[in-house]
């Protein structure tokens, strides 16, 4: 790379794509929830890589290349859940192609053919979706707190 004769004249020799960037760690991300075959990053390899390192003890292989399901490998009814909703998204005209188009419910569900701004949009969406039921899981107790006061305290005046 470094003997190209052009790169000593480029302003910005080392120009990330940021959306090339997102686009990879989304699918790899999808990819890995949904455990698709050949394409997940939840691999023996990287179980073999974490029994050496000593960390995750209930990820280790049983066996030889038995792995057993992570807590983040999502299960089969969770699964056509999570496709089902993917496949009623609904994107502006012009912003992400038809998603629904990429979701395949047959053999266990999978999604694929998904287009740059598609993954990037889509992910986005469900970033957002996961901060919110992330955040509505964090702070129900201290709502439900909250409410309980005013209530206490509408009570008593």
């Amino acid at each position: 790379m470094y003997d190209l004769p052009y790169w000593s004249h480029l302003k910005l020799q080392y120009n990330l794509d940021v959306m090339h960037i997102e686009k990879n760690i989304c699918e790899n991300i999808l990819h890995t929830l949904l455990n698709t075959p050949n394409k997940t990053k939840d691999t023996v390899a990287a179980r073999l890589d974490l029994e050496d390192r000593g960390i995750r003890k209930e990820l280790h292989l049983v066996g030889d290349s038995n792995k057993p399901r992570a807590c983040y490998v999502l299960k089969p009814e969770d699964k056509k859940k999570f496709l089902q909703f993917v496949s009623n998204v609904k994107f502006l005209d012009g912003y992400a192609s038809n998603i629904s188009r990429c979701v395949n419910m047959e053999g266990g569900g999978s999604m694929h053919g998904l287009k740059h701004m598609t993954v990037i949009y889509c992910c986005n969406v469900f970033y957002l979706l996961a901060f919110v039921v992330w955040c509505a899981k964090m702070y129900m107790k201290y709502l439900l707190n909250w409410v309980d006061f005013l209530d206490n305290f509408a009570r008593e005046h």
